[in-house]
């Protein structure tokens, strides 16, 4: 058979209004978008996760590699109960003992050993591994694993490594903490920053390395955030609200098919004045050459980098005055182009449910189990319907429930200095942008419901409800000061048809979430 190249993300297991809550259907949208963007495996870091994503994986035929942070003799209870516990998920394909440092932490001559016995003694067919550092090699459990896993290290060391023990597996287990900004400054969004690129390399440009398994992070993530006033880490390829980055195009023009590729194109600059010393545009194009067009002037043709992206200098002025930006590529296989128009004046508001949604392959319909969660969209548009993407023009959008068996359980919008209650129920929009995530308050699929009801005295605010029949949907209101409102419905259904667990198993996913945001 052909050989296919390992591609993934890393997870942390929080979201915007969520905190570290795991849920079926933000686990769905997850492992969705990762394979959109290219991927055919998901790393869990640093912890096992919640059963329904193993389930979800199952059902994608997405790979995994299941991962326990601490390692030492301390910690084997912990590690073979993850195996054992796990062992049975057809997505499982490694067994990880740690992650960096604490692959050394408290290592004795005994601890790989140890924990290699208790992974075969169970599931003597899977592969081990661990996440580690070629420098933390005389206190790692290197020489116990299957395949020996790399943490950020460069084609010189795994090089090395190889001429070394040239029949040990390699992969790249974590790369790539390219810190980016969804808005931020002119290199924040600049298609031809190399580092994905280069990072990526040693994983997926040295034949006798499997793969890139661990790009650190697919999302934005609580912790990590390095210096005040942030709350968020910024290493994701989407902001802590799920809404894509610039570069999150990078992997989308070089993880997808030949068809996806060519059919790329994105302007990755902002008609804005949030950066004001910003002298150039830049795009991710899936033609070898592209033709800048500012206001209809054409620039000269710009060859793109091996990675898909062009870039051409037009100067201060001139982009501080454009209203209009079109790329044209040339020489592709398919004709692309794209656009970018400067915004007018804040007018309204719009909704959109991007989860449960078509549009990330995560369903129509909100499952009655009192649990599950969608993630509602809110635009800030100009009166031609342009999100209002400057920093400058921003409201604080309040997310209601109106009408239907629901109610806000958070709210974020991806700024990772923002400081507002990810528990309330109201945000200020960034870069013309806002999530409200809303759950279901009714219950009538949950076997032995009503026997849980008669002895929870704690349900919160769900109800049981014998029948789903005559249920409503779920009308959510936005409203922010000197704007239009806006409003929907997001339907809700008790067939398990539609349950994030049922949803999973769809083969025929056109997912186009990432090219209808705006961002």
């Amino acid at each position: 058979g052909a050989t296919v190249a390992l591609k993934g993300f890393s997870h942390h297991d929080n979201f915007a209004g969520l905190g570290t809550r795991q849920n079926a259907r933000m686990g769905l949208f997850r492992a969705r978008t990762s394979v959109a963007m290219g991927a055919n495996f998901w790393r869990m870091s640093h912890n096992p996760y919640d059963d329904d994503l193993y389930a979800t994986l199952n059902s994608m035929g997405v790979m995994s590699w299941d991962e326990t942070r601490d390692f030492g003799i301390r910690y084997a209870d912990e590690f073979e109960a993850m195996v054992r516990y796990h062992r049975s998920h057809a997505s499982v394909t490694t067994w990880s003992f740690c992650n960096e440092y604490e692959c050394a932490k408290f290592l004795s001559d005994d601890t790989g050993k140890a924990f290699q016995k208790l992974a075969k003694q169970h599931d003597p067919n899977r592969q081990t591994s661990a996440n580690m550092h070629t420098f933390y090699k005389s206190v790692s459990p290197w020489g116990d694993v299957d395949i020996v896993g790399l943490s950020h290290e460069t084609v010189q060391n795994f090089t090395a490594v190889h001429e070394a023990e040239p029949t040990r597996p390699l992969v790249l287990s974590e790369c790539c903490s390219c810190v980016t900004d969804r808005i931020g400054t002119a290199r924040d969004r600049d298609a031809t920053n190399t580092c994905m690129a280069g990072q990526n390399r040693p994983g997926l440009g040295l034949p006798f390395v499997s793969g890139s398994i661990g790009v650190w992070t697919l999302m934005d993530y609580f912790g990590e955030q390095h210096e005040w006033p942030k709350v968020l880490c910024d290493f994701g390829q989407f902001d802590g609200a799920a809404f894509p980055k610039a570069h999150a195009w990078y992997y989308q023009r070089n993880w997808r098919g030949a068809a996806a590729q060519a059919a790329t194109c994105k302007i990755t600059t902002m008609l804005t004045s949030d950066d004001p010393h910003n002298t150039h545009v830049s795009a991710f194009i899936g033609s070898p050459r592209a033709v800048l067009y500012v206001d209809g002037k054409n620039e000269p043709t710009a060859t793109a980098t091996d990675f898909g992206a062009v870039r051409w200098n037009v100067g201060l002025d001139a982009l501080a005055a454009a209203g209009n930006l079109t790329v044209v590529g040339e020489g592709g296989a398919v004709p692309v182009q794209c656009t970018v128009l400067r915004p007018h004046a804040p007018a309204a508001l719009e909704l959109v449910v991007d989860v449960p949604s078509a549009s990330t392959g995560t369903g129509g319909a909100l499952y009655l189990d009192g649990s599950d969660i969608a993630l509602v969209r809110a635009q800030l548009v100009d009166a031609r319907g342009t999100v209002v993407s400057g920093i400058n023009n921003v409201v604080n959008v309040t997310f209601t429930v109106t009408h239907g068996p629901g109610f806000v359980l958070g709210v974020g919008n991806g700024n990772t200095t923002n400081h507002q209650k990810s528990g309330g129920d109201t945000i200020m929009t960034y870069g013309g942008l806002a999530r409200g995530v809303v759950q279901v308050t009714v219950d009538c699929t949950t076997p032995h419901r009503l026997a849980v009801a008669g002895v929870d005295v704690d349900s919160g605010p769900v109800a049981f409800a014998a029948t789903c029949n005559g249920v409503p949907g779920i009308t959510v209101r936005a409203e922010a000061p000197g704007v239009a409102a806006a409003e929907l419905t997001i339907p809700v259904s008790g067939d398990l048809a539609d349950s994030p667990k049922e949803v999973a198993k769809q083969r025929k996913v056109r997912y186009t979430y990432v090219d209808n945001v705006q961002a």
